[in-house]
């Protein structure tokens, strides 16, 4: 081959050729198991494997002695740096902007409300929260449910023993007091208490108290009654009074106040003697008056007759005769009506009720009272 023939296929292969740094950069090693290199202006094919590194060797990191400190073996450590360092000065509040601030703090939380719920007794306790709702301010609500176990049967208790100390009277606005004081125990470790009271007298009265009365002649089978000598005055007399003695017009008489004589009277009345109906004239009558007052003085012998009455009010005239009679009819409505009479007795245990109609008859100063029909 000639030294142009030579050249000319140089030129060739040199134009055809192209450099490393020519060639296409890959961006991964996934399917590269070799890579071109160039040695003593030789090209050559080096393998992936050639490339890897010896097993690199862990390092250790503490602190210690005010240090951070390395080491390879953790048994030669080496200082970094010292802590002092990484402290810096201490954060004020004017180091800070109000963003800043605002950043660094959270807003203020909901402060929880809680009651207590069940409480039942169990085996095993137990305390459960039930979140409820939330109040007015956005507080949540909770309620506390709890189950709590239920102990052992206790020893029994020692009897205390309680003795009156001192009794103090007090005045009367103020309030009753104890004060108790253990004084020990007995014999059997039953302790012991003293108590020592003090309670308020009454208030005090505005009467007289006693009265001042000469008693001479007074007899344990009597009975009395006291009128005193002026008004206000606590010096006076005994009055013997009688038995059948009423003061009070509106006084009813029951069985346990009826004298014997008056009781042997009442047992000869037939019964239902009072139940019948007055004709407009008897033999002891005169006239009969229709009335509609709601008071009337009734003169004697006349029988006097009123319809439905809320209330009746009576009167009697004065009359000459030996036994004055004064008789008259009334009925109730829908409310029974409120009889007054001027008597001393009422000798039939009669109780005015609504929807009916009664005869009266008033004798010296006694009256009958007996339910009539309605004609």
């Amino acid at each position: 081959m000639t030294d142009e023939e030579y050249n000319e296929i140089k030129d060739r292969l040199i134009d055809d050729s192209q450099g490393v740094s020519e060639l296409p950069v890959a961006t991964s090693l996934d399917g590269v198991t070799s890579l071109p290199a160039l040695k003593d202006n030789s090209v050559y094919s080096v393998p992936l494997s050639l490339l890897k590194g010896s097993d690199g060797r862990e390092v250790s990191i503490r602190v210690s002695n005010g240090y951070i400190q390395w080491s390879l073996n953790d048994s030669t450590w080496t200082n970094v740096v010292s802590l002092s360092e990484l402290i810096g000065p201490a954060f004020t509040y004017s180091d800070f902007t109000e963003e800043q601030l605002e950043g660094i703090t959270g807003t203020t939380g909901h402060t929880p409300v809680l009651s207590v719920g069940s409480v039942v007794s169990g085996d095993t306790p137990a305390a459960n929260f039930v979140s409820n709702a939330t109040d007015e301010d956005g507080n949540p609500i909770y309620t506390l449910d709890l189950t709590l176990a239920k102990g052992d049967k206790g020893d029994t208790g020692s009897t205390p023993i309680f003795s009156i100390g001192t009794v103090t009277t007090l005045g009367s606005t103020a309030p009753a007091t104890v004060n108790l004081t253990y004084t020990g125990d007995d014999t059997e470790g039953n302790p012991l208490y003293t108590m020592d009271l003090s309670i308020p007298k009454g208030a005090d009265g505005a009467g007289a108290g006693n009265v001042l009365v000469n008693t001479t002649g007074l007899l344990s089978t009597k009975k009395y009654v006291f009128q005193p000598n002026a008004d206000g005055s606590a010096e006076g007399t005994f009055i013997e009074v009688s038995e059948d003695l009423v003061e009070d017009s509106n006084y009813v008489h029951t069985d346990n106040n009826y004298t014997t004589t008056e009781k042997d009277k009442l047992a000869g009345i037939a019964s239902g003697a009072n139940n019948y109906v007055l004709p407009d004239t008897v033999a002891y009558k005169t006239t009969k008056s229709v009335e509609t007052a709601t008071s009337k003085e009734l003169q004697p012998n006349v029988f006097y007759v009123w319809g439905e009455m809320a209330s009746l009010t009576i009167t009697l005239a004065t009359s000459t005769d030996d036994a004055p009679e004064y008789m008259f009819k009334f009925s109730s409505g829908d409310t029974a009506t409120t009889l007054s009479l001027p008597v001393s007795k009422i000798m039939n245990d009669v109780t005015i009720e609504a929807n009916k109609t009664y005869e009266v008859s008033i004798m010296d100063g006694i009256a009958a009272i007996g339910e009539v029909s309605d004609e």
